[in-house]
């Protein structure tokens, strides 16, 4: 094993119990980032920014949820577009 497998070995997970986090977990995570930054997470013009970045990490990880026959039709209809 590496050195990094090997850090985490008696580190125990804050989460216990075994689920997703929901919406609030990940926008209460984002303002913790922000203060770890050294900003203020409720000033004007951050304030919705917890709920944005959230937003985009759904996207970004949409493929997560995704099975990968349905992937591959998607993939296959882009092709027959594209070629025609």
């Amino acid at each position: 094993m590496n050195s990094n497998v090997h850090a985490l070995e008696g580190i125990t997970p804050l989460r216990t119990e075994v689920g997703r986090p929901d919406r609030a977990d990940v926008e209460a995570a984002f303002r913790t980032i922000i203060r770890w930054a050294g900003d203020d997470p409720e000033r004007e013009g951050l304030i919705e920014t917890p709920a944005r970045m959230a937003r985009s990490f759904e996207e970004f990880f949409v493929g997560y949820a995704q099975t990968q026959s349905n992937s591959c039709k998607k993939l296959s209809r882009k092709s027959k577009v594209m070629t025609k």
